[in-house]
């Protein structure tokens, strides 16, 4: 009985072994590994061999921005102006300031030569063209020299003929109230030298520096229509990198033959003048030859003068934005 007992335990274990076998894979079975790889492993690199860097995508550029090159661009150049001498044809140059300032091109600093000399105090007050067309308007007939009545030329005045005028136009203003710096040149006969003023009042540069022969009696200080170079460096000195010189005598007459008749040295003398205008000067940028007509005191021409210097002012303004870099 025992035995059969034994028999019938053995033969159950036995089934249900058979029936729960141990699944074990078979090398054989297993598909085969593609590029290398084997079926659910990753392969590690060798450790010599560095991972090739991702490649970084090129930035998209955007527009330019003008603000980039501000600082770039050169800065427009600070302008000096020397208004040359000529008597009453020195209104031109008002028409031209005119010009230059629709052009907006401003000026930094003036010098004026002979009559030159009030055009260019009057526009360094306020540096307004056109209040100087205002007040140069209020010169009358007789505070200008006068024709002899017996016989040809004309009779040398005072410079104390213009007082009333000066005061008028200048009141009590100085030279160092000005809007933009200023100066005129005056030469002293006795010790042959040039001065520039620059300070104290309007009213005595303009008295120091305008008187010229023929038209003027010659005191110790008269006007230095030659002093261009002294003219130029007080420019320089005040900061002006483009010097524009205009220059009222560039052609046409400049005397009339009736009041200069038996006055050839004051002739010559002008002549001259009006060549050393037109000749090339060092540190002058730019020269505005204004053609003019008529006689130099001609006080009915005025308004015409002024109109000569917008023809010519307007013509050159465009040139000289471009070269002084507005």
């Amino acid at each position: 009985m025992k035995l059969f007992s034994f028999w019938i335990f053995f033969l159950f274990f036995l089934v249900v072994g058979c029936q729960s076998p141990i699944k074990r894979s078979d090398p054989r079975l297993e598909p085969h590994p593609k590029n290398g790889t084997t079926t659910g492993q990753t392969v590690t690199p060798p450790s010599n061999t560095a991972p090739s860097p991702s490649p970084v995508p090129e930035p998209i550029p955007g527009p330019l921005n003008p603000e980039m090159f501000k600082n770039q661009q050169k800065s427009p150049q600070k302008i000096g102006v020397i208004i040359g001498p000529g008597g009453l044809k020195t209104f031109a140059a008002i028409g031209v300031l005119q010009e230059l300032e629709k052009a907006q091109l401003p000026v930094d600093s003036i010098v004026g030569l002979e009559w030159g000399s009030v055009v260019a105090a009057l526009y360094s007050v306020k540096a307004r063209a056109h209040d100087v067309e205002w007040k140069m308007m209020k010169l009358k007939k007789d505070e200008l020299p006068k024709e002899r009545f017996f016989r040809s030329g004309v009779e040398s005045s005072s410079i104390s003929d213009l007082s009333g005028f000066f005061v008028t136009v200048f009141e009590n203003k100085r030279i160092e109230e000005g809007k933009i710096a200023f100066s005129c040149p005056s030469y002293y006969l006795n010790q042959e030298k040039v001065s520039l003023i620059e300070s104290g009042s309007y009213k005595n540069a303009a008295t120091l520096c305008l008187p010229y022969p023929p038209f003027y009696k010659v005191p110790q200080l008269i006007a230095a229509p030659f002093a261009i170079e002294e003219a130029v460096q007080f420019l320089r000195k005040k900061g002006s990198t483009a010097i524009v010189l205009i220059n009222v005598l560039g052609t046409g007459t400049i005397l009339d033959e009736k009041k200069i008749e038996g006055s050839t040295v004051a002739e010559v003398l002008w002549r001259e003048i009006r060549k050393n205008l037109r000749a090339p000067h060092a540190g002058v940028d730019w020269i505005v030859d204004v053609p003019t007509k008529g006689d130099m005191m001609d006080l009915d021409s005025v308004r015409s003068l002024i109109q000569t210097g917008q023809q010519t002012g307007a013509s050159v303004a465009p040139q000289m934005a471009q070269k002084f870099g507005y």
